[in-house]
């Protein structure tokens, strides 16, 4: 969804019409009709340019997600992580935590949905909390693919987040997953980014929803996960 508005003021097909009217008479309609043609291509000139940056959006938030689901598919393929074994999980998942700054908790949750380990620990630790009632639990006892959940607030960081998973099965026999939480606040980040190189007058604005309408992205991160609905005037 992108919403974009131009002030009449700023409209040049307005500012040639005006233009226009001053010339004689005989004049006026035919520089109307031409007026007419110009802010049509103003406006199909707008509609191109909001439409290419609609897709350029789509096509690196797909980018970025379809990185963080490679990525933690290559974590579910760590022996140590695949064993559970605690002391290798806090190797591999710190290093992965420094290359990733749009990542701010990486965990492993067992057959049962038990969080077996997360890194970092935080102030808040949830290791033996159950987490089998989670969207991404269910549909990962269903695929051996990676997955992408809904927005929510995670209760170990209190932040914002979306989770890439990868369910963890030997042959039949399901392991449990391993997934990594990335910061909805980054890609509000990056949005908001996007909107500071247009003029405030022209009314420029972006969101992004998840599948459930609710906002993962947005320039004002306070909106987030919250209904798309709320942004309609």
């Amino acid at each position: 969804m992108i919403r974009r508005w131009l002030s009449p003021l700023n409209d040049l097909g307005m500012q040639l019409l005006t233009l226009y009217l001053l010339i004689i008479i005989p004049a006026i309609i035919i520089l109307f009709g031409f007026d007419q043609l110009a802010g049509q291509q103003i406006q199909a000139n707008v509609k191109a340019n909001d439409l290419s940056l609609a897709r350029a959006i789509a096509l690196e938030t797909d980018l970025s997600i379809s990185q963080s689901m490679r990525a933690v598919e290559g974590l579910s393929q760590h022996s140590g992580v695949l064993r559970g074994d605690k002391k290798q999980m806090e190797e591999v998942f710190s290093t992965f935590l420094r290359t990733r700054p749009d990542v701010n908790l990486i965990y492993r949750l067992d057959s049962k949905g038990k969080m077996l380990y997360h890194y970092p620990s935080g102030e808040n630790p949830t290791i033996g909390e159950d987490f089998s009632f989670r969207d991404y639990y269910k549909r990962a006892l269903q695929s051996k693919e990676p997955l992408v959940s809904k927005g929510r607030i995670s209760p170990t960081t209190n932040q914002a987040v979306a989770t890439t998973v990868m369910p963890m099965w030997d042959g039949d026999n399901f392991l449990g997953i391993v997934a990594t939480n990335i910061k909805l606040a980054s890609l509000s980040e990056t949005l908001g980014e996007i909107v500071s190189t247009y003029n405030p007058e022209d009314g420029f604005d972006i969101v992004i929803l998840d599948a459930n309408a609710k906002i993962i992205a947005y320039p004002d991160s306070t909106f987030l996960l919250e209904n798309g609905e709320n942004l309609l005037p």
